[in-house]
């Protein structure tokens, strides 16, 4: 910056430098995008549309076969339900899947180490105060709060169906839950890895050296 002719005060040259950064991560995180082409403006919404009908084609199925005289879901019980063709008359079940729901949010954060924890914060408050300086909100996580409200609705819906659907529900959420933290811990334990590796790789003197390394980790 100093050969660029940048002069100011301190905090105006970090300021400077963070916006630096940022636009060139920014950058270089779009180029992985489209190289890999797994832009979450469309990942995430084809993979919604993708498992939603049959998600709510087996509830409707299930809720027709409650709403039947004759089904045999009047005779059957399990846990907190006395008939799975009535709701829970406990409220367990709504409970528990709005917990589950809720959890299924935010799992990525139970495996992040000190030093990821400590990154996102300043990254967060870096945002919040760039968002302030120019006079506009900062919301920490949009999707992140659509889905979280999504999970305490939830609660109130299952209130009203019958205990059949609610049983599958909390099945699908559960499952969805387990397979989520076992994704995200083996990822946490790759990022580990990496940091082992690249704190051992910071140990080496040579600066020369030190790069040469990275390249030959990345052949």
């Amino acid at each position: 910056m100093a050969k660029e002719g940048v002069r100011g005060e301190k905090q105006h040259l970090i300021e400077k430098h963070a916006e630096r950064v940022n636009a060139t991560m920014t950058k270089k995180f779009n180029e992985l995008i489209k190289e890999r082409k797994c832009d979450p403006k469309w990942t995430i919404p084809i993979s919604a549309l993708l498992q939603a009908p049959p998600y709510i084609a087996f509830s409707m199925i299930l809720s027709r076969v409650a709403a039947d005289p004759l089904t045999p879901f009047r005779s059957e019980s399990f846990l907190t339900l006395t008939s799975l063709a009535h709701p829970d008359p406990t409220m367990a079940l709504p409970i528990i899947l709005g917990i589950i729901s809720m959890a299924n949010v935010d799992t990525r954060s139970w495996w992040m180490t000190a030093a990821e924890q400590e990154r996102e914060k300043k990254y967060h408050q870096w945002k919040a105060e760039k968002a302030e300086k120019k006079g506009k909100p900062y919301v920490q996580s949009p999707l992140k709060s659509i889905l979280r409200g999504l999970s305490i609705a939830r609660i109130g819906l299952a209130m009203l169906v019958p205990g059949g659907v609610q049983l599958y529900w909390v099945a699908s959420a559960g499952f969805g839950l387990v397979q989520t933290i076992f994704f995200d811990f083996a990822d946490s334990r790759r990022r580990k890895r990496l940091a082992t590796k690249e704190a051992l790789i910071e140990k080496v003197d040579d600066p020369s050296a030190r790069l040469l390394i990275r390249q030959t980790k990345k052949k």
